[in-house]
């Protein structure tokens, strides 16, 4: 985590999560994201490449992820600002495992 002005932000290649404002950011484009996106987003962007199990991850959700596809779906839903960034593989499953990210490199095309 980095703090710019007392203001808490990760970094990850070219993207810059803002973890006050909820906004995803690359170059001049960003994405607002929910308080939930944002927590997992911090937690995988915080340590790229790590594989965070199912379990971990779950705690991160509200009431700690009640039901079985509450993940599922939070994952699916944040895959929708990556994509509006230009980020497709960024967020990957591992199949029996968990999630990792993937940082972009500054080269990744952006979608404009």
């Amino acid at each position: 985590m980095v703090e710019e002005g007392g203001h808490p932000f990760v970094d990850c290649g070219p993207l810059r999560l803002d973890l006050l404002a909820y906004r995803l950011r690359r170059e001049s484009s960003s994405q607002e994201l929910t308080l939930t996106e944002a927590r997992l987003l911090e937690t995988l962007m915080g340590q790229p490449g790590r594989v965070f199990t199912r379990a971990e991850l779950e705690s991160l959700l509200p009431c700690g992820g009640t039901g079985e596809r509450a993940l599922t779906a939070a994952i699916s839903r944040l895959r929708r600002p990556l994509l509006a960034l230009g980020c497709e593989g960024c967020l990957q499953a591992v199949r029996g495992q968990g999630y990792t990210f993937v940082c972009p490199t500054e080269d990744d095309p952006a979608d404009d």
